[in-house]
C-alpha cells in the first residue's frame, strides 16, 4: 500500500507514519523489562549485570541496523544498492 504523505493534514500525516515506530519501540522497552525480570530472578545476579552491561550495546546496534534499512527506504535509486550492499555484507557472502 502506498499512501502520499505529502496530501493532507500534516500532523495527522506525521502521527499515523510514526505509529508504528512508536509502537516498536515499547515492545523492544517490554522485551528488555521481560528479560532484566527474568535473568534477574532466576538465572542470578551475575547474569543480570551481563545483560545490564550489553542493552547499551544491543540498542546502539540495532538503532544502526534499523537507520541503514530506513535510510535503503528513503532514497530508494541508491538505497536499492545500499540494501544490497548491506545483505551482502550482512550475510557473509563474498
Amino acid at each position: 500500500m502506498v499512501k502520499d504523505m505529502t496530501r493532507g493534514k500534516p500532523l495527522q500525516v506525521i502521527l499515523l507514519f510514526c505509529g508504528p515506530l512508536v509502537l516498536g519501540s515499547l515492545f523492544q522497552q517490554f522485551y528488555s523489562m521481560a528479560d532484566t525480570l527474568i535473568v534477574g530472578r532466576f538465572v542470578g545476579v551475575t547474569a543480570l549485570a551481563g545483560v545490564g552491561s550489553t542493552g547499551s550495546l544491543s540498542f546502539l546496534v540495532l538503532g544502526f541496523v534499523f537507520d541503514l534499512w530506513k535510510i535503503c527506504w528513503v532514497v530508494w535509486p541508491v538505497g536499492g544498492l545500499l540494501c544490497g550492499i548491506a545483505a551482502l555484507i550482512l550475510s557473509g557472502r563474498k
